[in-house]
């Protein structure tokens, strides 16, 4: 566990280095791609941890629980917007 936090900020280092805050673009896409990275890292981690890693079929099972898991996560987020775009959302004039 300790390793891949090293691993982690390793990356997020590389990046700010890479794009060394030049221009607000790049900070805006950094900070972005540095968000992604450990959003992916936590909810992978949270997803397979009971998959063994040291194999090529644990990997490959890993990755298959993920996207599984990812893709029902934005089913429920599509679910929960579309409900609370067709709910009625006037006021209520019946109450004083």
């Amino acid at each position: 566990m300790g390793f891949s936090w090293i691993l982690v900020g390793v990356l997020i280092v590389l990046i700010l280095i890479f794009f060394k805050f030049k221009d607000v673009k790049h900070r805006v896409f950094s900070i972005s791609l540095i968000l992604l990275v450990l959003f992916f890292y936590m909810t992978f981690t949270n997803v397979a941890s009971d998959v063994n890693l040291n194999s090529v079929e644990g990997i490959v099972k890993a990755g298959e629980l993920y996207f599984v898991w990812l893709g029902n996560a934005v089913k429920n987020v599509v679910g929960i917007t579309s409900s609370a775009i067709h709910m009625n959302w006037e006021q209520n004039i019946t109450g004083g």
